[in-house]
């Protein structure tokens, strides 16, 4: 089993942030196995919104939504450290 961590936020930073990521993903998602896993961990986003993966769902292949996992850590936490 392979896993792949990969972290960012729901905050449009950059130009075509939400396109650029969901190519990204939908690539790494191209060369991995059923039983391997993409993990997303969606740090800081203010908690009001989705997480970004959640934001991207309907660009994201079906495979890449099969084996991505979403780690969401909140800004209560980043604030405490």
């Amino acid at each position: 089993m392979i896993s792949v961590v990969v972290y960012g936020r729901n905050d449009g930073y950059g130009y075509n942030y939400s396109k650029r990521a969901s190519l990204s993903l939908n690539a790494i998602a191209v060369v991995l196995n059923v039983d391997d896993e993409i993990v997303f961990v969606d740090y800081n986003t203010n908690s009001n919104l989705a997480t970004f993966p959640e934001s991207i769902q309907d660009t994201l292949t079906s495979k890449c939504q099969k084996l991505l996992r979403i780690i969401r850590v909140r800004p209560e936490i980043h604030q405490r450290i």
